[in-house]
């Protein structure tokens, strides 16, 4: 039976970026999507049991980050361990390879964002366990944007259309958004995940956020965006019943 919308504990959407009833068909591997096979993912083999391998390789990872981050002192910003340890690897494991370390940042015009990395195109900024993605980093001079903030002014306003970023507890996915006031993204709470074994999630984590669902370089469409689509226009198509009571009623009106 397909999951709903709201048996996804691990992850939250907002803003309707990925809204919650297109997540449950993805994880439900609606065929009228597309691009959920093997294939599609650069897969060999079945599609579970790659995933099922990798989310046995996750968790070994997320252990030793653990352990490493129970040494830490606490005036320790845990970033190197955060990024070297354990979303590195994770990441290699979604599709994204080596990831390129950004040592100046990304430059718009005058200005310049300190994003940490790059993969084939996508902006990744990782930061350590204990930096809230919603509030900028008082360790950090002239910062004035929280990571979430500064990835979102960046997409607005440079070519990659998609972005991720992550404290190594949560990992966010962000997407050009040229609201002020409402935050658009779909977060995934990999602490609970890891922690509590909600495998069904992390299913939809590959699915959702691997390498392959995103645009490559200087392209804009891709799996994600197609989904996004054909979600919209299944929303804006009225249902047969609702056509059926339609059709009845003209014909009613018709007969008196």
């Amino acid at each position: 039976m397909p999951r709903s919308a709201t048996e996804f504990v691990t992850v939250r959407s907002e803003g309707g970026l990925v809204p919650p009833d297109l997540l449950a068909r993805i994880a439900a591997g609606d065929p009228e999507l597309g691009h959920l096979d093997a294939a599609s993912y650069g897969v060999t083999g079945r599609l579970q049991e790659h995933i099922a391998s990798v989310w046995a390789r996750v968790r070994s990872f997320w252990g030793a980050f653990r352990a490493i981050q129970e040494r830490l002192g606490e005036t320790e910003s845990g970033v190197t361990e955060t990024r070297e340890q354990w979303m590195l690897p994770l990441l290699r494991e979604l599709g994204y390879g080596r990831l390129e370390f950004r040592a100046a940042g990304e430059t718009v015009g005058q200005r310049t964002y300190p994003i940490s990395h790059r993969a084939a195109g996508v902006p990744i900024h990782l930061t350590g366990f204990r930096q809230d993605l919603d509030r900028a980093s008082s360790a950090r001079a002239g910062t004035r944007l929280s990571p979430h903030a500064m990835m979102q002014e960046y997409l607005n306003a440079a070519p990659p259309l998609y972005g991720l970023v992550s404290n190594g507890l949560r990992l966010r996915l962000l997407r050009e958004h040229a609201s002020l006031t409402r935050l658009a993204y779909l977060e995934f709470d990999l602490e609970a995940m890891l922690e509590g074994g909600v495998y069904s999630d992390f299913v939809l984590l590959f699915l959702v956020v691997h390498r392959t669902r995103l645009p490559l370089p200087g392209e804009s469409a891709c799996p994600l965006e197609t989904w996004r689509e054909k979600a919209r226009a299944k929303a804006r198509a009225p249902s047969a019943s609702s056509a059926r009571a339609s059709s009845e009623r003209s014909r009613s009106s018709a007969a008196a």
